[in-house]
């Protein structure tokens, strides 16, 4: 017999405490939690911000849920890995420099400071960088589990934030084409939601799923994950290089395969959800956003575009998805013992029903065409909903950890940096619009409504840095472009965008660029104050006739000559258009060919312009016919144009 004798070390220092998992997220979560209240705040204060919904969608994106997959990814791969936590500095740091990066976004382009933005995004972009590789190089030396390939779902959706914010910095840039501008917005729109968002959910169903029906899992889970992942990242791949390439059928084919992916990753989803119904607030909060994840991946791919789809995203699959989370994963990784836990979920689920019933009876209102007051009711649900989740989460927190230094101070960095935005973008618009900074920047409101841009004319010093913040408050679409290059995206009705001009040095021409606005009086000058008198106060209202000025193809624009005086009288052989309409010809069928010529007309006493005409004319004929009646046209572009 061998005795073997185990003596302890004697001498050297004590390994150092290490935080506590509850501590931690007490501290992570709090922050998300903070990301969400300023949601909140920024919804009913949004009037009083530029650029409302790009801060609300990105408060809400960038801040809480980014915040919260970084997290709990983490956990989940530590878990799943069978690897301890990280060394305690490695979260707090990445914390830290994570939403300086979000802070510095959200601030950079409220305020158009381009550089900000870009520096910001950037830090972003090397957090998840660093995330995901810490990630990958710990599960190489780790022992792993059944579910560990689930780790490969999270280094995907790493590696799509990281595309998603390069697009993000690119477009903040300033420096992207204007034709660009588009493509660079769609594609950033479904990498971030279908790869970084989308990706992270699917992975984590495979394991929290069961876990919160509290069943067994089902047979060939491992498999079908490898299977779904293999399909869903050259799908989202596809689809985004076609939205890049602007070839709508990759886009659909893309959108396909992805759906397809997602659909073999619910199957274990659904085959769980037969062993075992939903009876949890957590589990039919998870099964309803999983749900409106399906309908969205329907609906887009029928569509190539998120642009319609953003409420049912937002409220119904992201959040829906993260509040179910946070609803059963808070109480468990708080700690404290089986009655702390299950006095905590009594906290964090109290009228949890109502909310469920209201944030789903809420998201049909967001995105389907309803009136104004429907759509207004839907909206303050969806707020009042996510307010009582973040005061009871926050309640969760307290029973069970008092707000330490580290806590606060992270919580109030958020919440003071979050002010900061608010203060620097609030404020009256109408002094902003006259006032020049002692840095030389000028912010001016600019308004595009009733087929106008106001104001038409700007005058500012030469050399100053000119931030516009343009605001679409008309029923159809506008955008903005300027002959310096800067471009706003496509705006629907409610819409903003910041356009930032570095140094004004002399005339910037702008106009809309859809079709036919720009025709119809959409343009707008910068000019600096040494312009001569003459020039200060010439017409605006008349398109520009600078060559470089004119879009490639858009708009059709008249190309006028001569000075439009008001008082003039018509030139001799003028004739006025005849209003009168005539008889309706006989028969239910009418043919017609109109030819689109272009044509040199007096548009006005003394003003002629080569106009896009079709038979001839502006306007066209007037075609009568009676109710059933079928008109065949068909139309023959001898124009110069396309």
């Amino acid at each position: 017999m061998t005795t073997l004798g185990v003596r302890p070390k004697v001498g050297g220092p004590p390994p150092a405490p290490r935080r506590s998992r509850s501590s931690w997220h007490a501290i992570a979560n709090g922050v998300v939690l903070a990301w969400l209240a300023l949601t909140v705040v920024a919804a009913l204060v949004r009037h009083d911000l530029p650029m409302p919904r790009w801060l609300l969608i990105h408060l809400f994106l960038l801040g809480a849920v980014t915040n919260a997959i970084v997290t709990w990814t983490e956990h989940f791969a530590s878990a799943l890995l069978r690897v301890p936590a990280p060394p305690d500095w490695w979260p707090v740091t990445r914390l830290a420099v994570l939403n300086a990066g979000i802070a510095a976004v959200l601030c950079g382009v409220s305020e158009g400071y381009a550089g900000l933005a870009v520096g910001g995004a950037a830090g972003v972009v090397g957090v998840v960088a660093a995330h995901v590789a810490v990630l990958g190089l710990r599960g190489r030396g780790a022992l792993g589990g059944r579910f560990a390939h689930v780790v490969a779902w999270y280094l995907w959706a790493g590696a799509a934030l990281i595309t998603g914010g390069t697009l993000g910095g690119l477009m903040a840039s300033g420096r992207v084409p204007a034709g660009w501008h588009e493509r660079l917005h769609a594609a950033h729109a479904q990498v971030n939601l279908l790869g970084w968002v989308g990706l992270a959910v699917l992975g984590t169903l495979f394991t929290l799923w069961p876990t919160v029906l509290r069943t067994r899992m089902v047979d060939g889970v491992g498999q079908i994950a490898r299977w779904s992942l293999r399909a869903a990242v050259p799908g989202l791949a596809l689809a985004v290089g076609g939205l890049l390439a602007d070839l709508r059928w990759v886009v659909v084919a893309g959108l396909l395969v992805y759906a397809g992916a997602a659909g073999l990753a619910l199957v274990p989803f659904v085959q769980t959800l037969r062993q075992r119904r939903p009876h949890t607030p957590a589990s039919w909060m998870l099964a309803a956003g999983t749900s409106w994840f399906a309908v969205a991946l329907i609906a887009d791919a029928a569509r190539q575009s998120l642009s319609g789809l953003l409420p049912l995203v937002l409220v119904g699959f992201v959040g829906q998805t993260l509040l179910g989370a946070l609803t059963f994963l808070l109480p468990v990784v708080l700690g404290g013992g089986p009655g702390a836990l299950k006095a905590n979920s009594a906290v964090i689920e109290r009228v949890w029903a109502a909310r469920v019933v209201a944030i789903n009876a809420a998201v049909p209102l967001l995105v389907l065409p309803v009136p104004e007051w429907a759509d207004r009711a839907g909206w303050i649900v969806v707020l009042a909903a996510l307010a009582a989740f973040v005061l009871l989460a926050v309640a969760t927190i307290l029973r069970t950890h008092r707000p330490s230094p580290v806590v606060a101070g992270v919580t109030a960095g958020v919440l003071l940096t979050a002010l900061a935005v608010g203060l620097t973008a609030g404020g009256d618009s109408s002094s902003s619009s006259q006032t020049v900074a002692a840095s030389g920047t000028r912010v001016v409101e600019v308004s595009l409504v009733n087929m106008r841009i106001s104001p038409e004319t700007i005058e500012a010093a030469p050399g100053t840095r000119l931030v516009l913040r343009v605001t679409n408050k008309d029923a159809m679409q506008h955008d903005l472009r300027l002959e310096s290059g800067q471009a706003t995206p496509m705006l629907g009705k409610g819409e903003s965008a910041t356009l930032t001009v570095p140094s004004v040095t002399g005339t910037i021409d702008g106009w809309c660029t859809v079709p036919g606005h720009r025709a119809a009086g959409m343009t707008m000058q910068i000019k600096t104050t040494a312009s001569d008198a003459h020039a200060a106060h010439a017409p605006t209202t008349a398109p520009s006739t600078a060559p470089s000025a004119a879009p490639s193809t858009m708009g059709h624009e008249a190309m006028g000559t001569g000075q439009l005086d008001m008082a003039a009288d018509p030139s001799p052989g003028w004739k006025p258009f005849d209003a009168a309409l005539k008889p309706a010809p006989g028969g239910k069928e009418h043919r017609l060919e109109l030819h689109a010529t272009d044509r040199v007309l007096e548009v006005a006493p003394g003003v002629r312009q080569t106009m896009w005409t079709f038979g001839g004319s502006v306007p066209g004929p007037v075609l009568r016919g009676r109710v059933g009646d079928v008109f065949t046209i068909t139309l023959v572009n001898d124009t110069a144009m396309g």
